[in-house]
């Protein structure tokens, strides 16, 4: 079992995910070849990941969906909120090797070092993800409100999961900045001296 998808599955059963949050995930190493670093990164630049139609390609991606349901009903001058479900859906891609065993010793070593990186930087945006989702099921959890009616505990409902996500996704673009999409953290391929 890949490392990464090893933590992905004790963070998703350590119970730090809130109760109504369902959580689907998913790994999907994308194949890369070359007996050089020089090939190999290449070979990343040609197969890795896209965020979005026409957007440069990445070594690594962590794309994290979450969508939200709830039911309110009015009683009296209270609106009750029920049946809340967040659904969060984070999907991993970083690089695989499609022939390991032609690697020289001393690429197969650094590769190795490059994928442990970048599968704790990946693992930075996972985490990230179970964050808004966790705070998106606290938010809708919360108890019944007294004195207001549904349609407006609805729309403030929506409108602060959104910016939560919008939250998110602007710390997920901060800390890709702060390290260099992982670059001060140790996900980058060059060649050794003598290597090509």
């Amino acid at each position: 079992m890949a490392p990464f998808l090893f933590a992905l599955l004790s963070i998703a059963t350590d119970a730090q995910v809130h109760p109504a949050v369902q959580l689907t995930s998913a790994y999907r190493p994308y194949d890369v070849d070359g007996i050089t670093i020089e090939q190999i990164v290449g070979s990343i630049a040609r197969h890795g990941p896209r965020e979005g139609a026409g957007s440069a390609r990445a070594a690594g991606l962590t794309k994290a969906e979450v969508t939200w349901t709830f039911r309110t009903w009015q009683d009296a001058d209270r609106c009750e909120i029920a049946d809340v479900q967040v659904l969060l859906d984070i999907t991993v891609e970083v690089p695989r090797h499609r022939n390991r065993r032609l690697l020289p010793h001393a690429v197969s070593r650094q590769f190795d070092r490059y994928l442990e990186a970048l599968d704790k930087h990946e693992n930075e945006h996972v985490l990230l993800a179970l964050e808004a989702g966790n705070a998106i099921g606290a938010l809708l959890s919360s108890p019944a409100e007294d004195g207001a009616r549904c349609t407006q505990v609805q729309r403030r409902l929506n409108k602060s999961a959104r910016e939560i996500v919008r939250r998110y996704r602007v710390l997920n673009r901060q800390y890709d900045l702060r390290t260099r999409y992982g670059g001060t953290e140790g996900v980058f391929l060059r060649p050794a001296e003598g290597q090509g």
